[in-house]
């Protein structure tokens, strides 16, 4: 059954179920524009904690070219899913040791190699992005390094309105960002909205 709480009152139910010397795996998940990267830094602030980003494991721009799937760019296929696998089991299973994860570079595009610092004094990772729950392919393996995930709830509405401005800031045309939209992001939410009742908490935006 899933529990059903605020964005505001997360970082106060999170705090309680810490346990000293011991690391959560926090995960974050929702369609794309519902807000997770917000959440993820309100928790930050509160808690002593460091995001990973899924987006760290979006496949090159150039292998996107390579493997036909430019247009699909945000989808489960366009994702490096075994290195996203790894990189949780190795955070889950070396609390102790500084670990360098990949992050995203929103004004290329592109991964970037060791761009977040995970260290010995993150209790909590909140790994953040849309497929944490998706039940196909590799993706299932994703829950396993997960101890608890939220699911952000946000009308597709609000979110899909979130993403076309964010695609605006690619200097792209408003026919692309309808055709991205149309063939992209809402089938990619709509998946995503499936997932929603295998989450520990529903918080609401």
């Amino acid at each position: 059954m899933n529990i059903i709480i605020h964005a505001e009152e997360a970082a106060r139910h999170i705090q309680k179920l810490l346990t000293p010397g011991k690391r959560m795996m926090l995960g974050i998940t929702g369609i794309p524009g519902s807000g997770k990267s917000t959440l993820a830094g309100r928790l930050e602030a509160c808690l002593p904690a460091r995001t990973v980003p899924m987006d760290g494991f979006h496949l090159s721009n150039n292998e996107l070219r390579h493997r036909g799937l430019t247009a699909r760019k945000g989808s489960p296929e366009t994702f490096d899913v075994k290195g996203f696998l790894a990189c949780l089991e190795t955070l889950k299973s070396s609390p102790h040791r500084t670990v360098f994860c990949p992050g995203y570079c929103r004004s290329l595009h592109e991964p970037v190699a060791d761009q977040i610092e995970v260290t010995p004094e993150h209790q909590v990772i909140i790994v953040e992005g849309n497929y944490l729950l998706l039940h196909e392919g590799l993706w299932v393996h994703v829950r396993e390094h997960l101890d608890m995930v939220c699911y952000l709830d946000t009308p597709i509405e609000t979110a899909i309105k979130r993403v076309a401005l964010r695609h605006q800031l690619k200097n792209i045309s408003q026919e692309e960002i309808a055709q991205k939209i149309q063939n992209t992001d809402i089938p990619n939410a709509r998946l995503i909205e499936q997932t929603r009742y295998r989450a520990d908490w529903i918080i609401m935006d």
